[in-house]
């Protein structure tokens, strides 16, 4: 996990030493999460779809989903500049492959009631 919160380390191991920051900082966090929990402060909506979707190189090439062969969309995703060199397309089967994949869609709203 990296460095958040300006703690400047990784935070789980903050927390399994005590640290009175990272704990500060955690007890604050989750205090504010009960109360808008409780008071319904934000409601969040979403909905997600899943796509036909192939690899072509850095792009993955999505499909509509009622006509697979037409209707494609592109998306370029770089490769990483270190570790592996992987990108979002390395884990979406080839179009070469000659095999159907899917990924998944997420749209999602967060807001608060709007009180006049």
């Amino acid at each position: 996990m990296a460095s958040i919160w300006g703690c400047g380390a990784n935070v789980l191991k903050l927390f399994e030493q005590g640290d009175p920051k990272a704990i500060e900082i955690k007890e604050r966090v989750d205090t504010l999460f009960r109360e808008v929990v409780e008071q319904q402060l934000v409601r969040a909506h979403g909905v997600y779809r899943y796509f036909p979707a192939q690899a072509d190189g850095n792009t993955i090439v999505i499909y509509d989903p009622h006509e697979c062969l037409t209707g494609a969309r592109t998306f370029y995703f770089p490769a990483s500049a270190w570790g592996q060199y992987l990108c979002l397309a390395d884990f979406v089967r080839p179009v070469a492959s000659g095999e159907m994949d899917s990924v998944a869609f997420l749209s999602s709203r967060v807001a608060s009631e709007c009180v006049p």
